[in-house]
């Protein structure tokens, strides 16, 4: 069974493999990202040439100072000329910020979109089983919260490259210019390489346990919205607060801490920073004194050096978003990697169906081992109306999981219409078999676009009839604007009765060959559930249908009841054979029990 673990990323840091996998993303958008790039290259090479620009400046003016100058206009032009330079490379450099920055994160958005559109539609895909052993807070911290970090990450990537060059390029000029100077300003860098080498093992074990909290927490307050109204029936407002308390202080002390290790890099840099200066300015006042220097050497040295530290500060803060997606890498990677086990096969039959159903041998279980079905036989005709009844645990729904190929048998077969299921593509069962589930989902939009989901192209008229034969016209009228009407999530503004008549609806409209109510009209009332019958019993002729039920009186008028116990078939027969029969099901109907679980 696979699952997701927030556990396996506590000591990732540095991994080629996710840099590997994250690049055809990339590579996607390299026209965009070398444009990008250039952009950075032309804003780091402008940004080493004002230094140089402001220390010709200085020391071509040192003459008018004593009013020395052999060729006063030629200094005047030299100046301006300087002048001239100095806004020109300003400009360059603001349309450099300017373009670099929206390329990039134009690129970065465009990954983002790919990143989720790629998870969206693996998750469609993957098996039922994943799913419903799967924290939806978890999956929703991956798409939201990690694909956000790769993207902040990406973005940092691109700009730390340029950073490194701007720091190589500006230690070549110090160098040029004076190497005796140059050398004595990165001096500092041994000390800082190893204050990095102390603090990096700290910073990453703070970051990524900040995140895994981070993860925890969103998990377990998706969890809590989600079953909010089991909360609120069961009155554990105030028991599930100190939970989340607890665990939004451990998310709030993670995140300080990493903030703190975070913020221990800017005053480190500060100081070296401070202590270049203090050198430039002892070292070069005395060089400047004796006439090895200029003025304007001094000068382009602090600007240099000032410049310097300015992408080592950043790339010492880009460290935080990095590992973040070291981590995030990961963890997008592992749901990617979650294995679609129902596969199309490569060629999938397209043919006309018998209508049958049949299960031939067949032995399922969800966990190893422990089966729900052993060795079950099964044949249901074309349009046969087909009830199935049973205790709970019986293998009544497990049946409909079967039949639409949520799950594939651990032995035996499932044949529909004649083939075996396996050879069908699931957008072709999905065309085939319609379902009404026990829990109602209506998704956010109208009435109508939940009514067509299904059938997208079916007309409003047949939508009408539809619905006037299910006696939902006077719902639907009720409603301030009809089939317009935008209900929420779940159709959370509707009652569970009114959720599940219109999922019955949708299933009806989609007009399907084979129709699977499993306990759909469990949360409707008597009165309702007869009120419907009559029309189920138009819309189901001439199409094969199995109704899951725990009720009896629901599976009176099907032409036959499977009677389930512990995934065997315990009795079969219709209403009138079952009653003279005299067994578990004749009892239950003269005890007056309405459902099994009774």
């Amino acid at each position: 069974m696979v699952t997701l673990s927030d556990e396996d990323i506590r000591s990732r840091s540095f991994d080629y493999n996710i840099i590997k996998r994250f690049m055809p993303y990339v590579s996607k958008y390299k026209r965009d990202v070398f444009i990008g790039f250039f952009f950075i290259l032309l804003l780091t090479a402008s940004s080493l040439m004002i230094p140089l620009v402001v220390k010709n400046l200085i020391d071509q003016s040192g003459c008018l100072v004593g009013s020395s100058c052999e060729d006063i206009q030629l200094v005047k032009n030299s100046i301006l000329n300087g002048l001239l330079q100095f806004l020109g490379l300003s400009a360059i450099v603001s349309i450099s910020i300017f373009m670099s920055d929206s390329i990039i994160e134009k690129v970065g958005e465009n990954i983002l979109l790919d990143l989720r559109k790629k998870m969206f539609m693996h998750l469609q895909d993957v098996s039922i089983s994943f799913m419903d052993k799967t924290d939806v807070g978890k999956l929703m911290s991956r798409l939201q919260g990690d694909v956000a970090a790769m993207q902040e990450a990406l973005q940092m990537s691109v700009f730390a490259i340029g950073d490194l060059v701007l720091i190589f390029g500006i230690i070549s000029v110090l160098l040029v210019m004076n190497i005796q100077l140059g050398l004595l300003t990165i001096l500092v860098m041994p000390l800082m390489i190893l204050i990095r080498m102390i603090w990096l093992p700290k910073a990453r074990v703070a970051f990524l346990d900040a995140r895994t909290k981070s993860s925890e927490t969103t998990s377990y307050l998706a969890e809590n919205i989600n079953g909010i109204r089991t909360v609120q029936s069961f009155n554990r407002q105030d028991f599930n607060s100190k939970i989340f308390e607890n665990k939004a202080n451990s998310l709030y002390k993670a995140q300080l801490r990493a903030a703190k290790l975070s913020s221990l890099m800017l005053p480190t840099v500060e100081t070296l920073t401070g202590i270049s200066f203090a050198i430039i300015i002892i070292v070069g006042a005395s060089l400047v004194i004796n006439d090895h220097i200029t003025a304007g050497v001094m000068v382009a040295y602090m600007l240099l050096v000032q410049r310097f530290f300015d992408p080592i500060r950043t790339i010492s803060m880009q460290y935080n978003a990095m590992q973040r997606a070291m981590a995030s890498g990961y963890r997008i990677f592992e749901v990617l990697d979650i294995p679609v086990t129902i596969r199309d096969p490569q060629k999938p039959l397209d043919c006309p169906l018998d209508g049958s159903i049949k299960f031939d041998n067949v032995s399922f279980a969800y966990v190893e081992k422990n089966y729900i079905l052993r060795d079950f036989d099964l044949t249901i005709e074309n349009g046969e109306r087909i009830g199935i009844v049973g205790p709970t645990g019986a293998g009544k729904s497990t049946i409909s999981n079967l039949i639409h190929r949520f799950y594939d048998t651990n032995k035996g077969k499932v044949i529909l219409g004649g083939v075996e299921i396996r050879k069908f593509s699931q957008e072709y069962i999905g065309k085939k078999v319609g379902m009404v589930l026990q829990d109602p989902f209506l998704f956010s939009g109208t009435i109508l676009e939940n009514i067509k989901y299904g059938n997208p192209d079916i007309s409003l008229k047949n939508i009408e009839k539809s619905t006037e034969l299910l006696g939902l016209n006077d719902f639907i009228s009720s409603l301030d604007n009809g089939y317009d009407t935008v209900i929420g999530q779940r159709g959370s503004d509707l009652s569970m009765g009114q959720r599940q008549l219109l999922s019955i609806l949708r299933a009806l409209v989609a007009d399907t060959q084979y129709l699977i109510l499993d306990e759909a009209t469990s949360s409707i009332d008597s009165y309702t559930e007869k009120k419907i019958q009559n029309a189920l019993d138009i819309l189901l002729k001439n199409r094969t249908s199995i109704t899951i039920a725990h009720r009896l009186a629901t599976v009176r008028k099907c032409d036959r009841i499977i009677v389930l116990n512990a995934g065997k078939i315990e009795e079969i027969g219709s209403h009138d054979e079952l009653l003279s029969k005299k067994g578990l099901y004749s009892k239950l109907y003269g005890l007056n029990y309405s459902s099994f679980d009774d």
